[in-house]
């Protein structure tokens, strides 16, 4: 083989090494445009978080024990959603305020 042959050989197997490497780039590319786009879609559908809480813990025919803000980890799965002013309204008839996400300071309702 002539020393011609032998370079235009070895710039053919260059150019295979970077056909193959830009496939699997462009392959990456793709597949990071669908996680992006799944994360979109999750993101749109995701259900909104009730923006407080009523806690009765496991008695639901009790009065109401604590008042959580909405995605409070603290707070009961049978936690009743509730509006701004009726959380604003127990806070104010002594229903106690969440320690850890502290209803009673985002309700301006501390005291």
């Amino acid at each position: 083989m002539n020393e011609k042959s032998s370079r235009l050989a070895a710039l053919q197997f260059l150019e295979a090494v970077q056909v193959r490497d830009l496939a699997r780039t462009r392959g990456w590319i793709a597949e990071e445009e669908r996680r992006q786009a799944a994360e979109r879609r999750a993101e749109r559908t995701r259900p909104s978080v009730p923006v407080w809480l009523l806690d009765r813990g496991p008695h639901q025919t009790l009065p109401p024990i604590t008042v959580h803000v909405g995605g409070c980890w603290a707070a009961s799965p049978r936690a009743q959603k509730v509006g701004r002013d009726a959380a604003r309204q127990a806070l104010s008839d002594g229903v106690e305020a969440c320690s850890a996400c502290r209803p009673d300071a985002k309700l301006d309702a501390l005291g």
